[in-house]
């Protein structure tokens, strides 16, 4: 593990694909849990109306 870690330290462009990638992942599993409004709860057609 410790000679694949140098390799990749070594290949910068690889390095930086394994970043994105790893951030993609971390979303991807993140994205669940945050809490979202209830899109069957807004009300659309008085979006704009000011109050």
């Amino acid at each position: 593990m410790t000679a694949f870690l140098k390799l990749l330290a070594r290949n910068r462009l690889a390095a930086f694909g394994g970043i994105v990638l790893s951030i993609i992942v971390f979303l991807v599993l993140v994205t669940p849990l945050l809490s979202l409004q209830d899109p069957a709860a807004t009300d659309t057609a008085n979006r704009f109306l000011r109050h």
